[in-house]
């Protein structure tokens, strides 16, 4: 009896192993990075995207997240901005408007899972702002970089 059970839980290790393809990922594993302090952290539907690390003065906050898979993931946020007026010190944060969000373009750099492209849309459609993640995952110099040199919308 000791063997039957000890190969049937091999049968199903292995067949557990075999349904999965090499390279594969599950939905959980794909991160999507984000900064703290300006240093890149990779998470599992995150909640807020830090888009100006340096003061971070703009980011894209209260994000709710309604699909995540391992090839694209879409939610909603809002794009929080400070007005730094009259200064940037003495103003503060405040929501501008609503955005609809799409991670996608997954990559894997040294194993770990990422979405490589972040597209960031006013809710209306007016404005649009894409972002590709330059850099490692995990690199200290890496950020959420716009091809137009634009990260503020």
């Amino acid at each position: 009896m000791r063997k039957f059970k000890w190969m049937a839980g091999l049968c199903v290790a292995l067949s557990l192993f075999a349904a999965t393809p090499v390279g594969a990922s599950s939905n959980d594993t794909v991160k999507l990075a984000t900064q703290y302090a300006c240093m890149p952290s990779l998470r599992f539907k995150p909640t807020q995207i830090t888009l100006a690390c340096a003061d971070d003065n703009a980011y894209l906050g209260s994000i709710h997240w309604s699909t995540w898979t391992s090839t694209q993931a879409r939610g909603v946020g809002t794009y929080m901005l400070n007005s730094c007026n009259p200064n940037c010190a003495s103003s503060r944060i405040t929501p501008r408007f609503a955005v609809d969000l799409t991670a996608s373009r997954p990559r894997v750099v040294r194993g770990i899972h990422y979405f490589s492209l972040l597209r960031a849309a006013q809710s209306n459609g007016h404005k649009v702002l894409v972002l590709h993640w330059i850099g490692s995952p995990t690199s200290r110099y890496s950020s959420w970089e716009s091809p137009s040199g634009r990260t503020l919308f």
